[in-house]
Formats: C-alpha cells, sequence, structure tokens
C-alpha cells in the first residue's frame, strides 16, 4: 500500500481576515508516485492551493501536512516550475549553467562541486537536453527552454515535483515529447500539475483535484473535453461526481 506524502484536511483560507474564503473545507490526499492534476476556473483557488503547499501561505483553520510535517519543512523534497520563469535574453548563460542553478542551495554562484556537475548532466539526460548544455538558453524554443528549467528542478532529487502549466505556450511536437518525459519520472516521484489542458490532463494524470473554492477527487474516465471546459470557465460547480454532473 502506497505512503500519503500529502495530506490536506478540511483546509480554509481566505487572504485577509473576516473576508470571504478563497478556498473552504478543501480535503485530499497525494501518494507516492500518484500523479495528480488539479484543475478549476481561474480564481477558484488552484494558485493559492499551490502557494499553501510550498509553505508560502498558511492556513486560517485545517491542517496541511507534507511528509508527516508542516509545509517548508521539507524544501528539499518539494520541486516547483511556476508557469512564468523570466530570463532576462540578454544574458549569455547556458543550458547547463541554468540547469546548475538547482544546486545552488546556500552556496554562490559558480561553486559547483563535481556532483553538482554530475547532477545536472543526469537531470539534463532524464529531460532530453543533454545535447543543447553548451547553447545559450535564450536561444532554445519554449518546449526546449521549459525542459531545461525541470532539468533544473530535478537537480536536487525531489519527491513532488510541482508544476503550473508546463504546457503552455509549447508546440504540440514540444508538448508530446514533454508528455513522455513527465511519464518516466513519475516512476521516480509524485508529480502534481496544474493545467488548462484537457489532453494533457486526460493522457497523463491518475485523478484530478478539482478546486472551485472547496474540492472534489475525479478520475479521467469521469471527465470528457466538454464538461473539462465547462469546469475551468466556472460554468459547472463540478462534474462527474459519483457520475452525477451538478450545475450551480
Amino acid at each position: 500500500m502506497k505512503k500519503n506524502i500529502i495530506e490536506v484536511d478540511k483546509l480554509n483560507f481566505a487572504y485577509e481576515r473576516g473576508h470571504m474564503n478563497v478556498l473552504e473545507q478543501v480535503s485530499f490526499s497525494i501518494s507516492e508516485n500518484d500523479f495528480v492534476g488539479i484543475i478549476g476556473p481561474n480564481g477558484g483557488g488552484k494558485t493559492t492551493l499551490v502557494k499553501i503547499l510550498l509553505g508560502l501561505l498558511s492556513p486560517q483553520s485545517g491542517s496541511v501536512k507534507i511528509f508527516g510535517a508542516m509545509p517548508g519543512k521539507n524544501p528539499h523534497k518539494i520541486a516547483y516550475l511556476p508557469q512564468q520563469l523570466v530570463f532576462d535574453p540578454q544574458i549569455p548563460i547556458t543550458v547547463e549553467e541554468v540547469v546548475l542553478m538547482g544546486c545552488l542551495g546556500h552556496r554562490f554562484i559558480g561553486l559547483y562541486t563535481k556532483k553538482d556537475h554530475e547532477n545536472a548532466k543526469k537531470a539534463m539526460i532524464k529531460m532530453n537536453v543533454l545535447e543543447y548544455q553548451n547553447a545559450f538558453f535564450s536561444s532554445l524554443s519554449g518546449g526546449q527552454k521549459q525542459r531545461v528549467l525541470i532539468a533544473r528542478a530535478l537537480t536536487c532529487h525531489p519527491k513532488i515535483l510541482i508544476l503550473d502549466e508546463p504546457s503552455a505556450g509549447i508546440d504540440t511536437h514540444h508538448e508530446q515529447i514533454l508528455l513522455e518525459l513527465l511519464k518516466n519520472l513519475n516512476a521516480e516521484m509524485s508529480i502534481v500539475m496544474v493545467s488548462h489542458e484537457y489532453q494533457f490532463v486526460s493522457s497523463l494524470v491518475d485523478y484530478v483535484i478539482c478546486i472551485n473554492k472547496d474540492s472534489h477527487i475525479h478520475y479521467p474516465h469521469e471527465i470528457n473535453e466538454k464538461n473539462f471546459q465547462d469546469i475551468i470557465s466556472k460554468k459547472y460547480q463540478y462534474v462527474a461526481h459519483d457520475h452525477e454532473v451538478k450545475s450551480k
């Protein structure tokens, strides 16, 4: 039986005391090597939930445990790739240098060990970007850059990888490459992916957590392209719960 590594129980959160909750009675668990999608409408609380899992925000009530501890207590076990991560194209930084940044920790730039270089190389191999290691990061396509940034996240050997819209701005060819690479990574770690892309979610995840203030767990066979779009456009509060669609 797989062990739970993320446990959220009756989570409530509001940005200001006395204001309406952004998240209300959210409960779910994620186990070792689960591949989980987080979907829901804009403003439904997905980003807030991710920030709580990362320890950047604290809930007003309820509990959140990551590896049995409060969020933020095991930062080396969680890697996070935000939707937008901007590098100045004028800075002549190579792919290998970008990936090595994931090894920094509390050290200064440039003080990399032989082990760091080995970890960076392994991460580049996993994400199929080793051939670009000496190329300038700014010269890569959007899909190649995304894989490099995931490689950077992998250098710390995380047990949980959280991705925010990893397929955004990527063409179909690079999306398929990324899809296969993420499937392979899932054998080594749990992956939590926020996405608005139906095809990307339906072909990867074990189940989805629908976040629209509250939470509901659904499985890929319960969601189709139409009701998926209805969720993210806020036309439905949630879908396919016990095979019954309930609207507002």
